[in-house]
């Protein structure tokens, strides 16, 4: 099993043998190393098989620009039930609410300054009642307001804790605001966390 890194990156060990009766299972762990800046990396790992190469599989290292996390008991790090959301809830790294309508959505009270240029990623990690749709809004420095035009949609699975990855396209300017509507209907929503990523 080989982990390819990209340059000033690195993974140890490189290489690792595996041996695995039929129908084992068994994990395989590499310790990879960013360079000294913020970077974000894509690491290949793949599995040989002498000189034949086997399944490749792709991992996306990331790291935030700015992150929710909720392990203070009480505290929602500035994020506010807007519409159609009871009030919020937070003990043991989570957010609760519950989606009282058909509109339900949240919004981030600070003013953020993150440069866009490359694109962004907003990473949801959370739980809902039902399949329905979920939305990402953003703000610019000059476009201050929510809109249609600087949203992403994202399917939600009901069930289960799940991470959405929801892109934000690039442009020229910073991110000032961040609104998430975490799903289109009414239901039970549990938030382990939110974080902007490159």
């Amino acid at each position: 099993l080989r982990a390819a890194v990209p340059d000033g990156w690195t993974a140890e060990p490189a290489d690792q043998p595996v041996e695995l009766a039929p129908g084992e299972r068994r994990g395989v762990t590499f310790r990879v190393a960013s360079p000294p800046e913020q970077a974000a990396a894509d690491v290949d790992v793949t599995l040989l098989y002498g000189s034949n190469t086997g399944d490749a599989q792709r991992i996306r290292l990331t790291y935030a620009l700015k992150a929710w996390l909720f392990e203070t008991a009480g505290d929602p790090e500035d994020w506010h039930a807007v519409n159609h959301l009871a009030p919020f809830e937070v003990a043991d790294g989570l957010l609760s609410t519950t989606s009282l309508g058909g509109d339900p959505f949240m919004t981030q009270g600070e003013r953020l300054a993150l440069d866009a240029s490359d694109g962004l990623t907003v990473e949801v990690t959370m739980e809902v009642g039902a399949d329905s749709g979920g939305q990402v809004f953003w703000t610019t420095a000059t476009e201050p307001g929510f809109s249609e035009g600087k949203s992403t949609k994202f399917p939600v699975t009901g069930g289960g804790m799940r991470t959405y990855e929801v892109p934000i396209p690039a442009f020229d300017g910073t991110l000032t605001g961040l609104r998430l509507d975490p799903q289109s209907g009414p239901g039970d929503i549990t938030i382990d966390s939110i974080r902007i990523v490159k």
